[in-house]
């Protein structure tokens, strides 16, 4: 209780009279990826972030045997004697709204329900679905005619029912309508993709936006209906066709005077993407040399600056809709100023980007250990916050900000927030997970959150994309704002200062 008292002074007596003031204009979000497993639920039809078609066959384990022979889109052509084509549209454990669910195809084919979910009423291409809630939903098709396969499935809600033209929940809408700018990092599969031809890109029919990604004609629509600027990663395997096309979809969908943040991929600085390894072996072939860090930075400053080039050209008329964007690590300035040197990209460009995170990483090598954290209490937690990691964090800030200051550049962060996590071996550790989970979960976390974000503004006063929208925390961390649509926003307390925040300065 002396600890709680003591982070509760130390939290008034920072804030003090100073500005908590962010506006839509400073703050993004970063949307949670469109998977199954993700609780976030942004379509109207939840068959758009349904999970690939996979193979079964009656007696064998799950996904064992010959693969589903699947067309353009994703849909299942035929189907081998005793085979199905089953997909999970929730998991075991995930809350999602609705109990029922109106499905419709079009073709000749059979559907069945396993997990919590049921059949209710079934015509010859229609089925109304009830589900048990926090049962996992699985769907499959067990026939399909060679002929007239069965195709373009479509769940939705009854409410919905006169709204199939529409994409997005309303609910999901609602909820992000504060936020001036939405990164589409994660929708566009950025880390790791293979998307190399403009043929490769994801389309509006697939079967499934969990496949490819989201196309970029969902993402110009969401950032229609939000009217906030769009952030988009261009994969790193991208061609010149890929990325002229890319920018005129946007250039014809996107309403005038929407921004877009034009960012080659995202942390091409972390060696654990294939982007980092790409961007390293292009780089040495050109330097003659391996220092990972140099040729890493120059290839993305290099590659950066012709994507830069190619949006440019498209949209002539309309440059000052464009915010070039060069992204590197918070803790280290060295990547992002060889990056902005390389090629004198820093002329083309209009901002630097970093991930200024409230960092507890637990390894087997960190400091403090593995052993030390588990041993804490929540309050020791927020000890370490305060005395550590959030004036780590404002130190970065500040690097940052010098380096942005000494090229005339803006500083905005890509993302944000708070980094409890678990790394290597103790990711699977139960226990200290429940512990970061229970820091995230505790309201001191709302103030932690109204600090940061204060000195954000002090420091840079620029736009913050925070990471990330709704996700169910777990090993991998606990990333959202809010975890369920059924979390109310004052239990969901990263959310809530984030809200008070931007709305500071509301009448």
């Amino acid at each position: 209780m002396r600890r709680s008292l003591i982070f509760g002074v130390w939290l008034l007596a920072t804030l003090g009279s100073s500005a908590f003031a962010g506006s839509r204009e400073t703050a993004g979000i970063n949307l949670s990826g469109v998977t199954d497993y993700v609780s976030e639920a942004p379509f109207i039809d939840v068959i758009k972030r349904s999970r690939v078609w996979t193979q079964n066959f009656d007696g064998k384990p799950w996904g064992e045997g010959a693969p589903v022979v699947v067309d353009d889109q994703g849909w299942p052509r035929h189907l081998q004697q005793n085979q199905r084509a089953t997909t999970l549209i929730t998991p075991s454990g995930r809350v999602y709204p609705g109990k029922r669910y109106d499905c419709s195809w079009d073709g000749r084919g059979k559907l069945e329900m396993a997990g919590g979910a049921k059949i209710a009423k079934r015509r010859s291409n229609s089925a109304r679905v009830s589900l048990r809630n926090e049962s996992e939903w699985i769907l499959s098709i067990v026939d399909t005619h060679p002929n007239d396969p069965l195709r373009n499935l479509s769940c939705i809600e009854p409410q919905y029912s006169d709204q199939r033209g529409e994409i997005f929940r309303p609910e999901f809408v609602d909820r992000w309508a504060a936020f001036g700018t939405i990164r589409f990092m994660d929708w566009m599969h950025t880390n790791n993709s293979k998307e190399t031809s403009w043929d490769e890109r994801p389309r509006v029919d697939d079967a499934t936006w969990s496949r490819k990604g989201v196309p970029v004609e969902i993402i110009a629509a969401l950032a229609n209906r939000q009217n906030a600027n769009a952030w988009i990663n261009i994969p790193h395997l991208a061609d010149d066709n890929y990325v002229y096309e890319f920018a005129k979809v946007l250039k014809r969908e996107l309403k005038p005077g929407l921004k877009i943040y034009v960012e080659l991929s995202n942390e091409v600085w972390n060696y654990r993407f294939e982007q980092s390894t790409w961007a390293h072996e292009q780089g040495a072939k050109v330097l003659g040399e391996q220092n990972g860090l140099a040729t890493r930075a120059f290839h993305y400053g290099r590659r950066s600056g012709e994507i830069f080039d190619i949006f440019a050209d498209v949209f002539q008329d309309d440059r000052e809709r464009l915010v070039n964007v060069l992204a590197g690590q918070a803790v280290n300035t060295h990547f992002l100023k060889l990056s902005l040197l390389a090629n004198k990209v820093w002329r083309k460009t209009h901002a630097i980007a970093i991930a200024p995170y409230v960092s507890l990483n637990v390894s087997s090598q960190s400091t403090p250990s593995h052993a030390t954290v588990k041993s804490w209490s929540t309050d020791q937690v927020f000890s370490h916050i305060e005395k550590v990691a959030l004036p780590e964090a404002v130190e970065s800030m500040k690097a940052n900000k010098k380096l942005a200051n000494e090229f005339g550049l803006r500083l905005i962060a890509y993302e944000g927030g708070q980094h409890l996590v678990g790394v290597g071996e103790p990711v699977n550790d139960a226990a200290l997970t429940e512990q970061l989970i229970a820091a995230n979960r505790d309201p001191r976390m709302g103030d932690v959150y109204r600090r940061y974000l204060e000195q954000w503004d002090s420091v840079s006063g620029d736009l913050m994309v925070l990471f990330a929208s709704m996700q169910v925390p777990g090993k991998w961390g606990s990333w959202g704002l809010i975890e369920t649509e059924f979390q109310p926003v004052s239990k969901a307390h990263k959310l809530k200062a984030t809200l008070d925040w931007i709305n500071a300065d509301s009448p």
